[in-house]
């Protein structure tokens, strides 16, 4: 065991948080991904959501033989998905704290390769990896974990909150890591935020991001995950994405109290950093406000703000958003019929 230890670079400490709920099923491959890296953690802590199964028997048996520091934290009460998350990432001592999920598998070299992303370039704060997607079976899907995911992101709050969805990837948490320090910058996690949207959010508008495009992770996609089996067929459909263009109005008002959150964060950001980044972040959303509330008068009335349909298409406002030209005939179509579905 102490060989293993040895083995470990100690110049930059690395932690895992791992969470899990009722996970016996696929744990032990997970756990024991860890142990086959090529650069081993200096811990893995677990916080345990109130399992009725054995994980916690699987997790204790594990830890006893385990070649770094293990701790095993079992929460009094159900904390739900995002705060033992929030949790277990407060408990990580490492420089760097990578996220585990309970199901998937790590491939050898995870963290070796994105911890040397963080040792060469001092001022990334968060590491992605490209995930490949794998079944209950542990077989192979000819699907990346960005191409399953992405449609179902741009149909989501990411669309509103954010401007990095623009770079066409999928930032799970996963498939991250995150340096302490910056992580101590963003906690708590608000109220309606899962921690993986919430770093998502927020470390660009701080700190640098950085994406690998390294298949790192197997990711498993199966009937019981908090992601559903089905979101492998789901998030592919081509009608997610043709609906958004329907929705996005309705979708930006129902989730205003986030964007009133993030704003916030933002704005105390923007108070201490003044950086271009934070007003980059506020401009744009400022920019969908004003863009949504308009296309929200067009399809109400087009004959009353026909002025504000022929700006928002003359300023390209439409077009630096998903779905441009189906919305821009769709809201004026809904704006003279009075018709929308």
């Amino acid at each position: 065991m102490k060989d293993l230890i040895l083995k470990t670079d100690q110049s930059l400490t690395v932690s895992v948080a791992m969470c899990t709920y009722n996970g016996a099923r696929f744990l032990l491959e997970q756990l024991e991904s860890f142990a086959k890296q090529t650069r081993l953690p200096n811990e893995v802590v677990v916080c345990d959501d109130g399992s009725t199964d054995n994980t916690l028997e699987i997790l204790e048996k594990w830890a006893k033989n385990a070649p770094f520091e293990v701790k095993i934290v079992q929460n009094e009460k159900n904390l739900g998905y995002s705060k033992n998350f929030e949790k277990a990432l407060s408990l990580c001592a490492g420089d760097v704290i990578f996220l585990s999920d309970q199901d998937d598998v790590w491939l050898p070299t995870k963290i070796e390769n994105m911890t040397n992303v963080f040792m060469k370039n001092p001022n990334i704060s968060v590491v992605y990896c490209e995930g490949q997607v794998i079944d209950g079976d542990g077989k192979e899907h000819d699907l990346t974990y960005s191409q399953i995911l992405l449609p179902r992101l741009n149909c989501s709050e990411v669309y509103y909150l954010t401007p990095n969805y623009k770079l066409g990837k999928s930032y799970a948490g996963c498939c991250s890591a995150v340096r302490k320090s910056v992580l101590n910058r963003i906690l708590p996690i608000p109220e309606g935020f899962t921690h993986d949207r919430w770093i998502f959010f927020t470390v660009p508008v701080i700190a640098e991001v950085h994406f690998c495009e390294e298949i790192l992770i197997h990711y498993r996609i199966h009937s019981s995950n908090a992601t559903q089996g089905q979101i492998i067929h789901n998030a592919m459909k081509l009608d997610m994405v043709r609906h958004f263009y329907r929705n996005a109005t309705d979708n930006y008002f129902f989730i205003e109290p986030k964007i009133k959150t993030l704003r916030q964060w933002i704005i105390e950001q923007e108070n201490t950093l003044k950086t271009s980044k934070t007003r980059y972040v506020l401009r744009w959303l400022h920019k969908n406000d004003s863009h949504f509330t308009n296309r929200s008068r067009i399809q109400r009335n087009a004959f009353k703000f026909f002025p504000l349909w022929v700006w928002e298409v003359i300023s390209f406002h439409y077009f630096q958003r998903n779905q441009s030209l189906h919305a821009v005939f769709y809201d004026i179509f809904c704006g003279i019929f009075r018709w929308k579905k």
